[in-house]
């Protein structure tokens, strides 16, 4: 293993990313949440400009707050103000963005000194143009193979 924090983003960001748009339903979210195997799911406009970002958390407090009473009636119809939520309505405003011509160190820092688990890689033009997870992070520190011998 080496030091490689000096590489761009741009070699180690996830770029298939699923998006919806603020006025996504949060029927449609969960489906994506079911269907993928994703913990954050960027909301962006209709040019591809970040709006927010939904974590699985968001999701899941927001569907918390529709789980206080347990008769027939109030199951359905909290069911009902749940999937007529959006996007825009749980979605985390405030998000950290970067470059993919920034430095892996540089993100590094961000998710050391605060409390995240996504960075959105915005280009020029501040469309939407990866993602990047402390897992990533962790994964490109430990490409290489480590072979575990007999004597440790």
């Amino acid at each position: 293993m080496y030091n490689d924090t000096i590489a761009t983003i741009s070699t180690i960001m996830t770029r298939d990313i699923v998006t919806v748009s603020p006025i996504t339903l949060l029927g449609d979210i969960h489906e994506i949440f079911e269907t993928h195997n994703i913990h954050h799911i960027p909301v962006v406009d209709d040019e591809n400009h970040v709006k927010g970002i939904i974590s699985k958390i968001d999701y899941a407090k927001a569907l918390d707050c529709f789980t206080v009473f347990g008769t027939k009636y109030s199951i359905a119809h909290n069911e009902k103000n749940f999937k007529a939520l959006m996007a825009k309505d749980i979605m985390t405003k405030q998000v950290v963005t970067l470059s993919p011509d920034d430095k892996i160190g540089t993100a590094a820092g961000i998710f050391k000194e605060n409390i995240l688990r996504s960075i959105l890689v915005v280009d020029n033009d501040e469309e939407l143009v990866g993602i990047l997870t402390p897992f990533d992070l962790f994964i490109h520190a430990y490409r290489e193979p480590v072979f575990l011998t007999a004597n440790g």
